[in-house]
């Protein structure tokens, strides 16, 4: 009798001590899986971050390149008028400076 209950004691303790082992095993594997759906989820946050940014600062190049080829046409034709001004004067021609602010 006595030697069955030391036996039924110890299969009790290491029967205790498994579970236990696998109760601490199964709480790394829940809180790694944890880790790791919080690392996605941060990274996704990331991502949708640099999307947005990104969609930002193209609307900006997009806007700054509209300036740059309105630039560009103001110039050209500012080009085109000192020639044409050249061309008057050779000529002998007045100009009344329609296109300046002199009066």
């Amino acid at each position: 009798m006595l030697e069955q209950s030391i036996l039924t004691g110890g299969l009790s303790a290491i029967t205790a001590i498994a579970a236990g082992l696998l109760a601490w095993a199964g709480g790394r594997r829940k809180q790694a899986a944890e880790a790791e759906k919080t690392v996605s989820e941060g990274f996704n946050m990331l991502v949708t971050k640099l999307q947005e940014e990104r969609k930002a600062l193209i609307q900006v190049i997009d806007e700054q390149s509209e300036e740059i080829v309105a630039l560009g046409e103001v110039r050209d034709l500012t080009r085109q008028v000192v020639r044409l001004e050249r061309v008057i004067a050779k000529a002998g021609l007045e100009t009344d400076h329609a296109g300046s602010n002199q009066p």
